[in-house]
């Protein structure tokens, strides 16, 4: 089973206190190992990996993101922290300051009041608020509706064979039904 846990006094969102390294490399089906191997560093910690970014962000390979040089930010206050099922709002006060936002990436979250959301290592999301006030927002995706699409096709194609298999079985009768039955 699973163990879900809470950290005290730790916030949904949070300043960081260096500017992430984009990885080149990094694939979106291949972020695992990288991350893994991030987390395993512990001198890397405190630089995260993100797998997008403003282009004013170092850009690196992976075998060189840990000897880049550590870019300090800015401290950033975020307040007004409010979160839903599909939504997490706060307020900074400096726009432009990079936060952490601590929640599971995922492609189907979008930003209002920043730019990203990026994916940050381990598999958190990274966004550059543009606004005091920032709304992340999570929706369906182009593959989900897609895939709803051809689900709802494939459930209007069944019950379309099933009233067609029945009219043909009205068609015949009862007594060839009978003698279909036969051996």
């Amino acid at each position: 089973g699973w163990s879900i846990y809470e950290v005290a006094d730790s916030a949904t969102v949070d300043g960081l206190d260096y500017e992430p390294v984009v990885l080149r490399d990094a694939a979106p089906g291949e972020w695992l190992e990288p991350a893994a191997r991030w987390w395993e560093d512990p001198d890397a910690l405190a630089r995260p990996l993100a797998a997008g970014g403003p282009s004013e962000w170092v850009r690196a390979d992976e075998s060189d993101a840990s000897t880049m040089p550590f870019r300090e930010l800015p401290p950033v206050e975020v307040t007004e922290i409010e979160t839903t099922n599909n939504t997490i709002e706060f307020h900074v006060d400096e726009p432009g300051v990079p936060v952490v936002v601590k929640t599971s990436y995922f492609p189907g979250w979008s930003a209002e009041g920043a730019d990203g959301p990026w994916r940050l290592t381990p598999n958190l999301m990274v966004v550059v608020p543009t606004e005091e006030h920032v709304t992340l927002s999570y929706g369906a995706t182009g593959l989900d509706r897609a895939a709803l699409a051809i689900t709802l096709l494939g459930v209007a194609g069944l019950f379309g064979l099933a009233r067609l298999s029945g009219r043909r079985s009205d068609r015949r009768g009862p007594e060839s039904r009978d003698e279909a039955a036969l051996p």
